[in-house]
């Protein structure tokens, strides 16, 4: 699994949180920007949207 996360979205820390929670260490992350509409985004939400 792979989170795509903005680094100052504060939803993507709750994520990260809840992962570190669980024990679920082995999720990868990748920093991408919202408004650049990045083709790693893209495929993963059309939306452009992260969490």
């Amino acid at each position: 699994m792979k989170l795509l996360m903005n680094t100052t979205s504060p939803y993507a820390r709750i994520a990260r949180v809840a992962l570190w929670e669980k024990g679920l260490s082995d999720i990868e992350t990748g920093i991408v920007d919202p408004w650049g509409d990045t083709p790693e985004l893209l495929a993963a939400n059309p939306a452009a949207r992260v969490p």
